[in-house]
């Protein structure tokens, strides 16, 4: 099952090219990580708070140390 989840809030002012830079690279690691939706909620103007529909986690076997 899919939920939509808080994933960022950005807090201005950052600058376009900061932003885009930071959103570009954010949308490519959730889409990587399955995110089937990605959007900027527009109620939290003038921030910028990133939500995404995300798959349920998956948490991968902690490591043992050697």
């Amino acid at each position: 099952m899919s939920i939509p989840r808080k994933i960022l809030t950005l807090h201005p002012p950052l600058g376009d090219r900061t932003i885009d830079g930071i959103l570009t690279s954010l949308e490519a690691a959730l889409v990587d990580a399955g995110a089937t939706r990605i959007w900027v909620e527009s109620e939290s103007y003038p921030d910028l708070t990133v939500m995404a529909t995300m798959p349920e986690l998956q948490l991968e076997p902690a490591e043992q140390p050697a």
